[in-house]
């Protein structure tokens, strides 16, 4: 006979929406409490990778969209969405206790498209990378010029390019290709994920890429996969048969998706 009650206690905790909602309200409220509160959860039980992708990814999401309604205004949402990153910068530490002990001896260079007003997502994304043993290095893309000399000076197996707008889509497949002719590494291999990424798989595709990113965990996994280089990458870290899949249902890019999806505060 079945023993629920052992099957019960090993289930994995999750992240509910209630208490995403929670946390976003922690990010938003002067006396919140947003880094004590993801402590409880990994008190809880719920594992940190889980309490990053199920907690905080919607709850910036969330925040985005309570702007877009009008709940919040630009300051206040701003300063909700700063907090949350600086609950991520302040957790660093404790989530990289997990890290694999040893340096893959990947790079990776992960950055926001141009005037981007915040990098969380590329921020949590590095995490991600990090605790797997890469390399990861930052750029603030002042210019597509200084991203052409990073690519030049330095040897990355990944460049990873976070799109929150549809304005600049033709300056970005202008960068790309520039990215790939100047690039010490001459496969390079080129991950696009961000907000447009929900609106339009597609288009993302259309900026040349190699593949589109998922959330965090799976970016990595790709981003693992396409450079071939760690045996694991044939088992665990292997991407799904869909991930690339441009038929994939895309919603409507209307204007109110347009106006949240171009005007998040996490990306």
């Amino acid at each position: 006979m079945k023993n629920t009650a052992f099957a019960k206690h090993t289930q994995p905790a999750l992240v509910h929406a209630l208490q995403v909602q929670a946390l976003a309200q922690a990010c938003w409220d002067e006396d919140g409490q947003p880094l004590r509160l993801l402590q409880s959860w990994a008190r809880a039980g719920v594992d940190w990778d889980d309490i990053y992708l199920q907690g905080v990814a919607p709850a910036a999401q969330l925040l985005g969209a309570w702007w877009a309604a009008d709940r919040m205004d630009f300051a206040a949402v701003s300063i909700a969405s700063t907090r949350l990153q600086q609950t991520l910068y302040d957790l660093s530490p404790t989530f990289l206790a997990q890290a694999r002990a040893a340096n893959n001896g990947l790079n990776a260079l992960l950055f926001c498209n141009p005037g981007a007003q915040h990098s969380m997502g590329v921020f949590m994304l590095g995490e991600f990378f990090r605790k797997s043993g890469w390399r990861v290095s930052g750029l603030p893309l002042q210019s597509h010029a200084s991203a052409v000399r990073c690519v030049q000076s330095d040897w990355f197996d990944v460049l990873g390019l976070s799109v929150s707008t549809s304005r600049c889509m033709d300056a970005l497949g202008s960068l790309v290709r520039k990215l790939r002719a100047a690039s010490a590494n001459p496969d390079l291999k080129i991950m696009v994920g961000g907000p447009m990424v929900a609106v339009n798989r597609g288009l993302m595709l259309s900026l040349g890429a190699d593949f589109i990113g998922g959330d965090a965990r799976e970016s990595q996994r790709l981003a693992m996969q396409y450079v071939k280089k760690d045996p694991r990458s044939d088992a665990e870290y292997s991407p799904r048969a869909t991930t690339i899949d441009t038929g994939i249902r895309t919603p409507m890019l209307t204007t109110s998706t347009r106006r949240a999806a171009e005007s998040k505060p996490y990306t």
